[in-house]
């Protein structure tokens, strides 16, 4: 009888020690799910020279307010923005290839997005321009080209175009390009945010799904281990 109430109590003991182990698991992995469903997400891209994007945590709440900054790959400061309430924010014009978004939600998140442009536009640039190397209004060639008087060429066809018709042309061409790729951008880069975020949301979907499956396993664990003494008692 000794004997007996002695294994009653060993196993009562073991099976707390069990319980507690499998509560400790259970509030480790929720305390983790939680801290990556705060996670900040970064998605910005190139419209011209400007980059346009959003900050958001996982699940697609808006980071409001969050700092924005443009690093270069060396990690120069190129400036920084703050987002809207809906998370947004748009930079002024930026001439360097590639830019390294860093967002701050001040509550210790940090986000990062890396954009590039090939091809930066020269006439998109202004005061406010931002770039790691030296900022300029006017280049020396058009400056050149304005002191210069305008030259008549005489076409095959009999037609007359002087020197600023051409610029002229010239500027409109590529004004056209710079308007196709910002209609390109407007199209594609919600499809890409869009696609991004679900991404995201099947990841925290997944980790939910494993945790339901972790407390299943450990459930059915502990119904065989209460069904045992009983049987054996039996």
């Amino acid at each position: 009888m000794l004997f007996s109430t002695k294994h009653v109590i060993g196993t009562h003991v073991i099976r707390t020690h069990s319980l507690l182990r499998f509560v400790t698991l259970v509030f480790a992995l929720c305390f983790s799910s939680l801290s990556f469903s705060h996670a900040l997400k970064v998605f910005a891209y190139f419209e011209g020279n400007v980059i346009k994007g959003s900050v958001y945590f996982v699940g697609g709440a808006p980071a409001k307010e969050a700092n924005v900054r443009l690093l270069t790959r060396d990690g120069q400061v190129l400036g920084a923005v703050v987002t809207d309430q809906n998370g947004e924010f748009k930079t002024p014009p930026v001439m360097d290839t590639f830019v390294q978004v860093e967002a701050d939600s001040r509550d210790g998140h940090i986000g990062v997005w890396e954009v590039t442009n090939p091809k930066p536009k020269a006439g998109n640039m202004s005061s406010g321009t931002m770039s790691s190397g030296t900022m300029s209004s006017e280049t020396e060639s058009s400056k050149a080209m304005s002191s210069k008087p305008s030259s008549i060429k005489t076409m095959p066809d009999g037609m007359a175009l002087n020197g600023q018709d051409a610029a002229s042309s010239a500027l409109t061409a590529e004004a056209l390009e710079v308007m196709i790729e910002r209609a390109v951008a407007a199209q594609v880069a919600p499809l890409r945010e869009e696609l991004h975020r679900y991404q995201n949301s099947a990841r925290l979907s997944d980790i939910l799904g494993g945790l339901g499956v972790i407390f299943g396993l450990a459930g059915g664990a502990l119904w065989l281990k209460s069904r045992k003494p009983n049987e054996s008692n039996e």
